[in-house]
């Protein structure tokens, strides 16, 4: 039981590693775009910088 109750909680770490992954993603599409080539504009919001 010791080994399945390891593994279920080696899921669960990459589960969430994951959802962290996923976040991040979405962060960086949003503030930077798709395109690494766009050009960047001031979108007037201090925290967040220059936007596509």
């Amino acid at each position: 039981m010791a080994k399945i109750d390891d593994l279920i909680e080696e899921q669960r770490r990459l589960i969430a590693l994951l959802a962290e992954k996923r976040q991040a993603t979405i962060s960086h599409a949003v503030t930077k775009g798709l395109n690494p080539n766009a050009k960047l504009k001031p979108s007037g919001i201090d925290w967040l910088g220059d936007v596509p």
